[in-house]
């Protein structure tokens, strides 16, 4: 299945000589990206202590294993970020998919968070794979061209499907909630845009079910207008 799974990640950090413990979940990166393009990551971030407040500038910090480049930061938050006790937060950050940090074909990363001056450790982390497309190196004149789809993610109230090369749109596509639940099922007709108002903000797969049988599975992230 073509989609980042859910993870879990419970870190430990000392802010101001206090020891803080938060968690990270629903993180959401899409699991087929472009080189030279960029797309969004979502995730939550909970303080699990009962009594301690966080106050800080959060951020992710990234690190290449197949390349591998040095631990970089993936991105941060220009403002003072304060999470009370048991509070959870959700965040965005946008993240630049250059040759610098990616290559094309697969790559295996690894994200954990911290706050601004503050240790970074990396032994508390999460590890997944992310393949990346190199539309600018297809040679088209020699038909050598992937078969591929971009879709831009997150979604607002239309979901687009772009085929690119040789691809051809799909016949149907299936909208799944996490537990597999059936939101929206629908062929397509000639046309790669998708009606998503009537689907709640959150995470979901979209199941597209090629003319050749071939089903191409990947996560999507709806959020509000």
């Amino acid at each position: 299945m073509k989609y980042v799974l859910f993870s879990l990640l419970s870190v430990c950090f000392t802010l101001n000589g206090t020891a803080q413990s938060i968690s990270i979940s629903n993180f959401a990166m899409p699991d087929t990206v472009t080189l030279n393009f960029s797309t969004d990551v979502f995730f939550h971030v909970k303080n699990t202590s009962d009594s301690l407040n966080i106050l800080g500038n959060l951020k992710l910090n990234f690190l290449n294993e197949t390349t591998g480049g040095p631990a970089v930061p993936l991105g941060g938050f220009d403002a003072m970020q304060f999470i009370a006790p048991q509070q959870e937060r959700s965040f965005e950050v946008v993240v630049d998919i250059t040759p610098q940090y990616f290559q094309e074909g697969g790559n295996t990363i690894v994200i954990w968070p911290s706050f601004v001056g503050q240790p970074i450790n990396s032994e508390d982390s999460i590890r997944i794979n992310i393949y990346v497309n190199n539309i600018n190196g297809i040679d088209q004149e020699k038909n050598q061209i992937e078969s591929a789809y971009l879709i831009p993610n997150p979604v607002k109230g239309e979901l687009s499907i772009l085929p690119i090369g040789k691809a051809e749109l799909p016949e149907s596509i299936t909208v799944r909630s996490l537990n597999g639940q059936i939101l929206l099922n629908q062929r397509l007709n000639g046309s790669g845009k998708i009606d998503m108002l009537k689907i709640s903000p959150g995470v979901y797969i979209l199941e597209m079910s090629l003319i050749n049988g071939e089903k191409i599975t990947q996560r999507i992230v709806r959020i509000a207008e």
